[in-house]
């Protein structure tokens, strides 16, 4: 097993147990419920990786690596959910423009536009060569992480704001 291959054993067996914990503690949480299915998105790129690291051929990493990009193009939409989620933001127009988004990402996931091929390097992984769609969707992928990392921390300085002047 390679390292690619074990990255995501470890990934994706540590974020299926999470998503068990937090989903049963608390299974009428929407703010658990929606993390638990964040867990099992980065599951499913988790074990997607460590099938693509265990591939002898290129066209069955090329299919493992679509498969494995479902979770990846879901984690964008369902970070930014939870994010608003827990701050308590309402913000269901950007929730759902960012969902709809991504359900256009999910279209172009198996085409050669999202991935184009694999290749093989290092002599024992096929990786994957993005299409002409990938770049736009790192970009996008990245904005919206930074996105809910931005509205945290404006809700956590609002919040801190009013508590110190409670005090």
């Amino acid at each position: 097993m390679n390292a690619f291959a074990l990255s995501g054993l470890l990934g994706g067996v540590s974020c299926t147990v999470m998503a068990g914990l937090v989903y049963f503690s608390n299974r009428r949480s929407a703010i658990s419920q929606l993390w638990a299915v964040l867990c099992l998105a980065v599951s499913l790129w988790g074990f997607g990786a460590l099938l693509i690291g265990m591939s002898q051929d290129p066209q069955t990493a090329l299919i493992l690596w679509r498969l494995a990009n479902i979770g990846t193009v879901l984690i964008p939409p369902l970070f930014y959910h939870f994010a608003t989620a827990l701050a308590r933001l309402h913000r269901s127009k950007n929730v759902a423009l960012i969902y709809a988004i991504s359900a256009i990402w999910l279209g172009a996931d198996g085409t050669p536009l999202f991935i184009a091929r694999t290749r093989l390097v290092f002599g024992e992984l096929y990786y994957n060569s993005p299409g002409p769609l990938y770049g736009p969707f790192t970009v996008f992928f990245w904005a919206v992480v930074v996105l809910a990392h931005l509205e945290s921390w404006r809700y956590l300085r609002r919040a801190q704001r009013s508590q110190h002047h409670q005090l």
